[in-house]
């Protein structure tokens, strides 16, 4: 499930096989899991990925390839709440702007317009 997200328009050319492309940055929160092979903890990431957008009249397609883009696990919770949730925003606007410039970095482009969250 998405908490927040921001979408931030990059300066890679729009072709009509892929569209407009952009770095989205989302919050997500986990429940977490404990199956022995691989644990997660429960709480908010944050994540960092480009993104093409296809506007198919009707509706947009949305289109990204998983590997790309980064996420970072920025609070730790034993319950989602409103308040956890705050939290986790206020985490992310002090980390968000580096993981955008490392996402650039490997695509390489550079966002166009205003950067804040």
């Amino acid at each position: 499930m998405v908490c927040r997200e921001w979408l931030f328009k990059t300066d890679k050319e729009a072709t009509e096989r892929t569209g407009e492309h952009f770095i989205k940055v989302y919050i997500s929160y986990d429940i977490g899991n404990s199956s022995g092979y691989h644990e997660t903890k429960r709480g908010y990431t944050l994540h960092c990925q480009p993104v093409g957008r296809r506007n198919l009249g009707n509706y947009i397609s949305e289109f990204c390839i998983p590997t790309n883009g980064y996420k970072l696990f920025i609070l730790e919770v034993t319950k989602k709440s409103s308040k956890a949730e705050s939290q986790a925003i206020d985490l992310a606007r002090e980390v968000y702007k580096d993981m955008l410039a490392r996402v650039c970095t490997a695509e390489n482009c550079t966002i166009i317009g205003d950067i804040n969250i």
